[in-house]
């Protein structure tokens, strides 16, 4: 192992110390491509058509019109954003000589249509964006080798275009692409609180070894870890106080809150403080990084710390000590009591129900142990909503994730989700006034415009396609560290929820209504299935496709909805992977070069950034397999003619 390791480092060097300077949008050409907006419609030069963006560099020559092209495949945010931080492909298309191009996905960026066409968001689905990158790469690359790269929904563009496109395109890394999350491919309704837990309980920084296999929600004390313990009391702990004048000023001045808490705002502060998780967990690279905080709120200037999830609760907070919380009962079934050490506090908790067996105001008031779990709690959150570090105190606005931007909202019994209704509300980008004419009372270009520019693509091309990633719907199921549960007791897959929806006459919410016809969207209540998608990208029947390396790492939440061929949380997993270097497992999807790439210490793509110093071993091994498979696929398209 020693020799291996000498070997692996030696080989690393001569391509991984070579970018030094990070590239952007400036240093590469930009140009545009006309597109159809519908790709299948005859004669397709009938249809409307929309400019799509892409930037090129070249680091081979000019001349050489056959180099290798590494063309990144864009997702749902402007193409500034994977430019700046898909250092992979700025790092091996350097050392390999190669053409890179980035390509906007339709209705991101300047890649826009027009607001004053019919149906004007009928055309955003994974399918036309996916087509728009055949036809450039047709027009413009043909017939050089074509290497996808892409991360979350674009690592899923990329495996699918793979899948689709296989005489245009040499191979892809699909990273944390979360292909397996549809209902059809996916058992897993819990998948992301899950990893969200198994990241806190590793330690900080994180150690390889310390969590594999999911596991329950509390545990006890593990080499000074109680962060996971510490964090479920709290949730029923914020419940029981909100019901109390006394005890939601507790609340306010614990969580230090800009404004007094009134009735009811209990449930808000509780949805506030579990939002930022799914974001921290996401982050888990092992530097600061821009990234998630740009990709979510835009702003340029703010950054997560190192290992984020394990430093809301080893850095800032006490979340990690003992503070004398204690639990008895049966945590998987969600029926067990809690208790609050010198507060004289204990909570029955019984699934939804929460109840107070012993409560004295006084003493919770001067507990310690209630303090100090409150303000650790603030101080932990506070990683996400104090990346400035300058906030004096906090308003109950939760925190923008992609766990409710990749995914179509479907059941409403659900706690985290973000409405995304087509109606435009005063006071948005555009006046309320504009959106009315005489004629019709609705004026469908300004609607279309207003929608255009705020919402990107995501939220139509969800309506479109039926895209519902599960591994969100379902939370504090016994199986991770929040509470209250989000669906009724006995709920144990998808097929449940959608039973129970629809007897209690919750199909769908109003997020796809095209209330005023101007967006082509269904007013049908959609397939909660994605049947459609199964069909269109096989689901999981894919072992006939080739050369895609499927990489996740298991500290991102995404993880869940991940390639394997047997999945993490399954005790089996040790033995059906192989372990070339420690904290990697590697699998064979398929015999002709499909596999999957495990990264036991891995946040969201974190093989797809730029190497850092700080990276595991197991990272650049992980680069360095996806760097040999390249190669290789390269070959296979030059032997082929």
């Amino acid at each position: 192992m020693t020799l291996q390791r000498c070997w692996f480092i030696i080989l690393l060097l001569p391509w991984m110390v070579l970018s030094k300077l990070r590239k952007s949008i400036v240093d590469m050409f930009c140009t545009t491509i006309r597109q159809p907006l519908n790709h299948f419609a005859t004669p397709r030069h009938s249809v409307p058509h929309y400019d799509q963006r892409y930037c090129a560099y070249d680091f081979s020559s000019p001349q050489n019109a056959t180099s290798p092209v590494f063309f990144y495949t864009g997702n749902e945010s402007p193409l500034e954003t994977y430019i700046n931080h898909t250092g992979l492909i700025w790092q091996l298309a350097e050392s390999m000589q190669v053409t890179v191009v980035f390509a906007e996905h339709r209705y991101e960026g300047i890649s826009l249509p027009s607001p004053d066409i019919p149906n004007c968001l009928a055309y955003s689905s994974s399918v036309q964006a996916i087509a728009d990158y055949a036809r450039l790469i047709e027009l413009h690359y043909k017939p050089r080798p074509v290497i996808l790269f892409g991360g979350s929904y674009g690592g899923m563009l990329s495996a699918w275009m793979r899948m689709k496109y296989p005489h245009l395109v040499a191979g892809a890394i699909a990273a944390s692409a979360p292909i397996w999350g549809l209902p059809l491919t996916s058992s897993k309704i819990d998948g992301a609180s899950s990893a969200i837990s198994r990241g806190l309980r590793q330690s900080y920084p994180p150690v390889l070894g310390e969590a594999i296999v999911d596991g329950n929600n509390a545990r006890p004390e593990q080499d000074g870890n109680n962060c996971a313990n510490n964090l479920l009391a709290a949730w029923p702990l914020v419940h029981v106080l909100g019901e109390s004048t006394r005890g939601r000023h507790l609340l306010a001045s614990s969580f230090s809150l800009c404004s007094p808490m009134t009735h009811g705002d209990a449930a808000t502060l509780l949805r506030w403080a579990q939002s930022p998780w799914f974001d921290l967990a996401e982050g888990s690279f092992p530097y600061p990084s821009s990234y998630l905080p740009f990709a979510l709120t835009h702003n340029q200037n703010v950054s997560l710390p190192a290992w984020p999830l394990q430093a809301a609760c080893w850095k800032v907070s006490h979340l990690h000590r003992h503070l004398g919380v204690s639990y008895e009962g049966n945590m998987s079934d969600v029926r067990f009591r809690i208790r609050y050490g010198d507060s004289n506090l204990t909570l029955n908790v019984d699934w939804e129900k929460n109840t107070a067996i012993s409560y004295n105001l006084s003493r919770i008031d001067s507990s310690l142990t209630i303090r100090n779990l409150l303000t650790s709690v603030r101080d932990a959150v506070g990683v996400w909503f104090n990346m400035t570090r300058d906030v004096q105190c906090y308003n109950l606005t939760v925190a923008p994730s992609t766990r409710t931007i990749l995914r179509k909202p479907l059941a409403r019994n659900t706690q985290f989700r973000e409405d995304m209704s087509v109606s435009v509300t005063p006071g948005a980008i555009i006046d309320q006034r504009q959106l009315t004419n005489s004629e019709s009372g609705v004026n469908r270009t300004a609607l279309c415009e207003h929608r255009i520019s705020s919402s990107g693509s995501w939220p139509a091309l969800c309506c479109n396609e039926e895209m519902n990633l599960i591994i969100t719907d379902a939370f504090g199921m016994g199986r991770d560290v929040f509470w209250p549960p989000s669906h009724p007791r006995g709920t144990r897959s998808y097929r449940d929820i959608v039973t129970y929806n629809r007897l209690n006459n919750m199909t769908n919410d109003d997020s796809c209504r095209d209330k005023h016809g101007a967006f082509g969207l269904s007013n049908n209540s959609g397939d909660p299935w994605s049947t459609w998608l199964d069909t269109v990208y096989g689901g999981t029947r894919i072992k006939s496709h080739s050369n895609i390396i499927f990489s996740n790492g298991l500290l991102d939440p995404w993880s869940a909805a991940g390639v394997y061929d047997v999945d993490p949380s399954d005790e089996r997993f040790r033995d059906a992977s192989s372990s070339p270097v420690p904290g990697v497992f590697m699998q064979n999807i398929s015999n002709q070069g499909m596999i999957a790439l495990i990264m036991e210490l891995g946040g969201h793509h974190t093989d797809t950034m730029y190497d850092d110093k700080a990276d595991p071993p197991s990272i650049r091994f992980v680069r360095e397999v996806e760097r040999i498979n390249i190669v290789e696929w390269i070959r296979q398209w030059n032997s082929q003619g």
